[in-house]
Order: C-alpha cells, then sequence, then structure tokens
C-alpha cells in the first residue's frame, strides 16, 4: 500500500467522522442513521468529484484505487462514530 492511499484513507476518515458528528450535533440527535448516511454520501460524492477532476487537469488521471482508499476510509469513520458517539445511547 502505497503512502498516497493511506493519506486518502485518512483524510476520508476524519471526513466522515467529524462530518457525522457535526450532523449529529448539528440537528439529528435522536437518530444515527442520518448522520452516518449523509457523511458517507457526501464522502463519496466529494471523492469521485476530486478524482473526476484530476482526469481533467494534463498529466493527472482518474485513479479508482483512490477512489476505493476514500470510500474505506469514509467507512471507517461512521464505524467510528457509531462505535463512540452513538452505540446504546439512542437507536
Amino acid at each position: 500500500m502505497s503512502l498516497d492511499k493511506v493519506v486518502h484513507f485518512t483524510m476520508f476518515t476524519i471526513l466522515a467522522l467529524l462530518g457525522s458528528i457535526t450532523l449529529r450535533l448539528g440537528g439529528w440527535q435522536n437518530t444515527v442513521k442520518y448522520p452516518v448516511l449523509v457523511s458517507i454520501l457526501f464522502a463519496l460524492a466529494y471523492g469521485s468529484a476530486l478524482e473526476f477532476t484530476q482526469s481533467l487537469v494534463p498529466q493527472r488521471t482518474f485513479d479508482f484505487a483512490d477512489l476505493t482508499a476514500n470510500a474505506a476510509g469514509a467507512a471507517v469513520g461512521t464505524i467510528v462514530f457509531i462505535i463512540f458517539f452513538a452505540v446504546g445511547k439512542y437507536e
């Protein structure tokens, strides 16, 4: 695994974790489903947009492995959110 994939994974873990926390504190205090779902969908859309944009830049390409690392990071970020902030509190 290259450092590039580790960085993608780490950044999207942080993005999804902070997104879930923010959504939970901001309006969906009594549910876990919506903050997690919105965070994952946002992270996937953002990662896809970044990869697509790279394909428009000369000497850059769309990298499916980066997109996979982004998705895995988002999944781990939301799992961490569920474990530490949501398990047993509401649903």
